[in-house]
């Protein structure tokens, strides 16, 4: 590497500055109809003071397609109160491709882009997973067994992309596919393939590894390949991380929620590899398990030292 390039290299991670979001999915679910001022600035609030100031809105908390016109307005009021900022809409559980519910899923998409454009929201994230079974509710989920993409389903993938995609540029909304087990998304390579396959210049990928770092079975991929397969087309980045071990030769494969800073993705490396490939998105801090919103508060302390000292 020349002088040249390390000077570039250094020019690029002191402009690296991504918006650190704070998920909402250690929010208690709030069903539309329901909502008042009070309840919507308590929960944000809780995210403002373990010291966020941009969030995630996860549609596990609320579904901002299914909220009335006068709800949105009170989030919005609440996010100005809090001076929280909004860095994109995160769909969870509702596949465009799956089996039975693709059809209203599309719909639910389309209005969660509205939703996204009227919020302000500049990415919606979306995903191929579907629902919890029963079995993966009483247990931890990623180590249950759950639905499978039929690798047939790429097909009809590609033009559903492709539509909604279309549907949210023409309202300004970014579109993001987030990795995830089991799905047309369990790989950086097959992630990479579909956004190259749709061609769509507003669409990327979430790289959410952990989804498949989870995984109870021997990885087709390392956590550092498929970062380096989704990179030229990350535009979002949900975060978290697990600590891992398989047995050998057969497992079992064992995987459990750390703190951000103590699990096996090293995010000191990735931060660097994002900050040298010009991302330009925020990074969403998640965490399941104990007390979560302490943990995002720790991996928000995290991030911050590691992007001060880049």
């Amino acid at each position: 590497m020349t002088a040249t390039d390390t000077d570039h290299r250094r020019s690029k991670r002191a402009a690296f500055t991504p918006a650190i979001a704070g998920s909402m999915l250690p929010l208690p679910r709030r069903s539309p109809g329901t909502l008042d001022h009070e309840t919507i600035r308590a929960d944000l609030g809780s995210l403002a003071h373990a010291g966020f100031r941009h969030v995630d809105l996860v549609d596990t908390w609320l579904s901002p397609a299914d909220l009335s016109r006068s709800e949105r307005g009170i989030l919005l009021d609440v996010l100005a109160e809090l001076q929280l900022g909004l860095v994109g809409i995160s769909v969870i559980r509702r596949s465009v491709i799956d089996p039975v519910d693709g059809p209203a899923n599309v719909a639910h998409t389309r209005k969660s882009i509205d939703a996204a454009a009227e919020l302000g929201a500049p990415v919606l994230s979306i995903g191929f997973h579907r629902p919890l079974t029963e079995l993966q509710r009483q247990w931890a989920f990623w180590t249950v067994p759950g639905p499978r993409d039929d690798p047939a389903a790429y097909d009809a993938a590609v033009p559903l992309v492709a539509d909604l995609a279309a549907y949210a540029a023409d309202r300004g909304v970014r579109l993001s596919l987030e990795l995830y087990e089991d799905t047309l998304l369990g790989t950086g390579a097959g992630a990479a393939r579909l956004v190259e396959d749709v061609g769509a210049p507003n669409l990327g990928v979430n790289a959410d590894l952990a989804n498949l770092y989870r995984l109870p079975a021997r990885l087709a991929e390392t956590w550092l390949e498929t970062f380096r397969r989704v990179l030229p087309h990350m535009n979002y980045w949900h975060v978290k991380n697990y600590r891992r071990v398989e047995v050998y030769p057969d497992g079992p494969y064992l995987a459990w929620p750390t703190d951000l800073d103590s699990g096996d993705i090293d995010y000191r490396l990735a931060l660097g590899m994002a900050a040298d490939a010009g991302y330009t998105g925020p990074i969403c801090v998640e965490h399941y398990g104990g007390d979560a919103l302490w943990s995002q508060r720790r991996g928000l302390r995290y991030l911050t030292s590691l992007l001060e000292t880049q």
